[in-house]
């Protein structure tokens, strides 16, 4: 683990275990195509195994220069640059890739998982944690007590399922009047 500061940010540096990283993604059924983003990419070794393994394309957004290097350097001894592309940045800036992205990995700390939490609110997304939740969300699983998942994708109310329901039987019964005719 190495902690160094950039652009006033105090940053972390610990590595995810690349098995639990796995079963992090097909908890979260990872899909061939699909965009990862990664917020604090670090090497870029979860995003490696999502285009690898998962078929999947990433985006790392990181801030700092000699881990970017790390991980443009492990993107292509892994044969992944037509997949993977890494962004040399703070990832509080990057709310643009947030919104095109299907799943957002993440290993921060609290403080920082609060602070990006308004930004991943606004998107009908899948979000993967290691080791701190979001405080207020309730996780869809909590892999081997250590990463929470969270699908964010926007699902019915009763109330809309209930409503399309209705128009269905609405429409139906306005067709067999119409045959009837």
């Amino acid at each position: 683990m190495s902690v160094s500061t950039y652009w006033d940010v105090k940053y972390v540096f610990k590595k995810s275990d690349p098995e639990l990283v796995r079963k992090g993604f097909e908890v979260a059924n990872l899909k061939p195509g699909e965009l990862v983003v990664e917020l604090g990419c670090g090497d870029a070794q979860n995003l490696i195994i999502a285009a690898k393994e998962f078929g999947a394309r990433g985006i790392g957004i990181e801030i700092n220069p000699q881990r970017v290097a790390e991980a443009l350097s492990n993107i292509h001894e892994a044969g992944v640059e037509d997949k993977v592309e890494i962004i040399h940045g703070n990832f509080m800036d990057a709310e643009d890739l947030i919104a095109k992205a299907d799943l957002v990995y993440c290993y921060l700390t609290p403080q920082v998982n609060e602070l990006v939490k308004p930004m991943l609110e606004k998107y009908p997304l899948r979000v993967l944690s290691l080791t701190f939740s979001f405080s207020g969300w309730t996780p869809t699983a909590i892999i081997d007590g250590r990463m929470y998942y969270y699908d964010r994708r926007r699902k019915e109310t009763k109330t809309e399922t209930k409503t399309k329901t209705k128009i269905v039987r609405e429409k139906n019964l306005i067709e067999k009047i119409l045959e009837s005719l």
